[in-house]
Parts: structure tokens; C-alpha cells; sequence
């Protein structure tokens, strides 16, 4: 039975992942937590001034609005398809 290549490198493989480990712990003071809806959304979107009139509308921005624009019946079994 041979034994899998990685397993062959693995001191390689580690001195790899500390390497990499090493090289981003300087940067561990740039990670920020942003739970804030709008910085997920384009800029240059048409729909994200009816998510700011919506957000203002209900005071708001702990939700997020999912918008579905449908021809004909929306819950037809064709366009639930």
C-alpha cells in the first residue's frame, strides 16, 4: 500500500501552513466585523435606493428584502419551476 504524497510532505505541508500563519498575523488588526446589510450591496445598483427608502420606511436595517418581479402568476407551477 503506498502512502498518499501529502502525507509523504507533510513536514513540508506544516512548514507551509506555519509560514502562511506567520505571514498573517500582522494583518489580524485589518480584519474588521461588519454585519451592516449595506456594505454587501453595489453602490451602482438601481435597487439600492428602494432598499434605503425601505430601510427608512421600517427604521431599520437588521432585515434583508428579497425582491421577486414576475410575469403572470408568481405562484404558478411553472414559474415555481
Amino acid at each position: 500500500m503506498s502512502v498518499h504524497p501529502i502525507v509523504r510532505a507533510r513536514w513540508l505541508v506544516l512548514f507551509a501552513f506555519a509560514l502562511a500563519c506567520a505571514w498573517l498575523i500582522p494583518h489580524f488588526d485589518d480584519i474588521r466585523y461588519d454585519d451592516d446589510v449595506l456594505a454587501f450591496l453595489p453602490a451602482d445598483d438601481a435597487d439600492v435606493p428602494a432598499f434605503h427608502e425601505v430601510a427608512e420606511r421600517f427604521g431599520m436595517l437588521d432585515i434583508a428584502l428579497v425582491g421577486l418581479s414576475v410575469d403572470g402568476d408568481a405562484y404558478a407551477p411553472e414559474t415555481m419551476d
